[in-house]
């Protein structure tokens, strides 16, 4: 079976020690993105942890419409509050992609 590729978004502190650093140990599961408010924290992480694609939120249509090479699918780690600030998009884009 091959592994379930995700994305993830939302890159604070739980993501960053938690959540990125598992997906290196997952036999199951492989990181396919990393989706930040900040580019560049997006691009750092993506390359710390072996992500090939990282967006800002601003491009988190383009990371939903990416196929990824398999099944794949979002973990979010956004508070609600947030999401609507920085990524308004991202409700209404999950509930086109699902």
């Amino acid at each position: 079976m091959q592994p379930i590729g995700y994305a993830v978004v939302g890159l604070g502190a739980i993501s960053q020690q938690a959540v990125l650093p598992a997906f290196a140990h997952s036999r199951n599961a492989r990181l396919v993105a990393v989706v930040s408010g900040d580019r560049e924290k997006a691009h750092r992480l993506a390359a710390e942890f072996g992500s090939p694609h990282y967006y800002s939120y601003d491009q988190y249509s383009a990371c939903l419409k990416n196929k990824f090479g398999g099944d794949s699918g979002i973990y979010r780690d956004t508070a609600g509050r947030a999401r609507k600030v920085y990524c308004p998009g991202c409700a209404r884009e999950e509930t086109r992609a699902v």
